[in-house]
């Protein structure tokens, strides 16, 4: 299955290299990942033949760069990927057994995930954001048409017909193929208000000298590497772990392979 994995992205640079390492980290090789950019004070740009990067030069709602990134192209299956979240190396192969094993639905939503929450790295159920879907039952229902920047996966989800869905159960290590990272983030969407996000992207953009210019991005594998130790270090210890926020997009993690 050709698989299109959609990252947007709005002010949040320090966590795009980690990202682009768990991309290219998968297990499974026909796919490609579009990253859509609307701060129109920088530039992304990858040297990546499976990376196609969208500037845009005003800001727009988050479901419609989600829309806009799955029209790239034909792929029969779409996977979405926040800025800063990880996706771990067998979850394209994951999603895409899972929709070969049930050709009658279009949407599988894996409950199971990692979470770094705080300062903790523990297993914990994730949003219906992270799923993956038929791009023809994405078009059967019209797509993403929430007006806002938050609800839009909750949404999308109760628009589909629940004969065409597949959930799996919560909190299951061996299940378990992503981390939803709400620790070390420069904001969140669903707390600040549109300006208050503005300000960040610019003044963080201002920091790293990157008004009006490009920002080339390229795989963090050591940053990324982290989180395979952690999701290993869970599964053997069976208990929560603590991480410490160093900077934005980057974790130390030796206080627990002493």
């Amino acid at each position: 299955m050709k698989t299109l994995v959609t990252c947007p992205t709005y002010g949040r640079i320090p966590y795009l290299n980690r990202m682009l390492a768990g991309f290219i980290s998968q297990t499974y090789d026909d796919k490609h990942l579009v990253i859509i950019n609307d701060d129109r004070n920088v530039e992304l740009c990858c040297n990546n033949d499976q990376v196609t990067c969208i500037n845009l030069n005003k800001k727009i709602l988050l479901p419609q760069k989600r829309n806009m990134g799955i029209m790239l192209g034909y792929y029969d299956l779409i996977m979405q990927y926040d800025d800063d979240d990880i996706f771990l190396p067998n979850r394209i192969s994951n999603h895409v057994k899972k929709h070969i094993e049930n050709p009658d639905i279009w949407y599988y939503w894996n409950k199971s995930s990692y979470i770094v929450y705080g300062d903790k790295f523990e297993l914990a159920g994730c949003s219906p954001n992270h799923c993956s879907f038929l791009r023809k039952g994405w078009f059967s229902v019209g797509g993403y048409a929430n007006n806002q920047n938050i609800g839009d996966d909750m949404e999308f989800y109760f628009k589909i017909p629940e004969e065409f869905k597949k959930e799996e159960n919560e909190n299951n290590p061996e299940l378990a193929d992503y981390v939803y990272n709400f620790g070390g983030v420069n904001y969140h969407t669903s707390y600040e208000k549109d300006q208050t996000i503005d300000e960040i992207a610019y003044n963080q953009l201002l920091e790293m000298n990157l008004i009006n210019k490009k920002y080339w991005i390229e795989p963090d594998y050591e940053e990324y590497n982290k989180f395979l130790i952690l999701e290993n270090l869970y599964k053997e210890k069976k208990e929560t772990l603590q991480v410490k926020h160093i900077d934005q997009g980057k974790i130390d993690i030796n206080h627990l392979l002493i």
